[in-house]
């Protein structure tokens, strides 16, 4: 049962903005669970199950971002039952920027003004937004909130595709990794812990070996090149 607050507990209950939180489509089949989910608004909000345990977020996904997931862009995808394939798709998302949270049911995260659109939002000051050219290799961009707005980063979601995408992280200060392992900010190679801990929600931020901000600030003036869009 839901409790008076709204909120079903962690172990069941048949409230519907849970369900939505945690992947299902409805709450009548709350065993299967949906990668995808889809608002009024564009974006798409898409969630993984890693081996580990937690869940993985990626908000306001766009076109090129499902591509890349191999998720399809208009129907919902469901949750994989093979957890290996299931893995492949966290690590893609983690190859996009997505944040993990050590509760399939972070509570004190959700957005209750974006239910519908954005249900979920780390509340965190910084984005890391990366694009994978065809030639290989990964260009990635970290900003902060405060930054953010200034450099008009959202241009980079009206990118055709996944080339076009590149070239605008370029313009705006990106950094190119021959091996995207190698980013930091993207922080690939982090080890995730088995969540046990009993009435404890946190998130973790998957870049805690990001360089300060001025450091930040250096290195991308140093990658900083004149683009010619097409």
């Amino acid at each position: 049962m839901p409790s008076s607050d709204g909120y079903d507990d962690d172990d069941g209950g048949d409230c519907s903005r849970c369900s939505y939180f945690r992947g299902y489509k409805d709450t009548t089949t709350p065993e299967q669970k949906y990668r995808t989910s889809f608002g009024i608004r564009s974006g798409t909000a898409v969630r993984g199950w890693p081996s580990h345990g937690g869940i993985f977020f990626l908000d306001d996904c766009v076109g090129v971002d499902l591509e890349f997931l191999q998720l399809d862009r208009f129907e919902p995808t469901l949750r994989s039952e093979d957890q290996a394939e299931e893995d492949a798709h966290c690590l893609r998302m983690r190859m996009l920027g997505a944040v993990w949270f050590d509760s399939e049911y972070p509570r004190e995260l959700e957005d209750y003004s974006n239910l519908g659109d954005y249900p979920i939002t780390s509340g965190r000051s910084d984005h890391v937004i990366a694009g994978y050219p065809s030639t290989g290799g990964a260009w990635v961009l970290r900003v902060f909130e405060e930054d953010g707005r200034s450099m008009g980063v959202g241009r980079i979601k009206n990118a055709r595709n996944m080339e076009e995408r590149c070239r605008v992280i370029q313009k705006l200060g990106g950094v190119f990794y021959e091996d995207p392992f190698e980013s930091p900010e993207l922080d690939l190679r982090h080890e995730f812990p088995d969540p046990r801990r009993d009435g404890t929600v946190v998130h973790h931020m998957i870049r805690h070996m990001v360089p300060e901000k001025l450091t930040l600030e250096i290195r991308q003036k140093s990658q900083e090149v004149k683009v010619d869009y097409d």
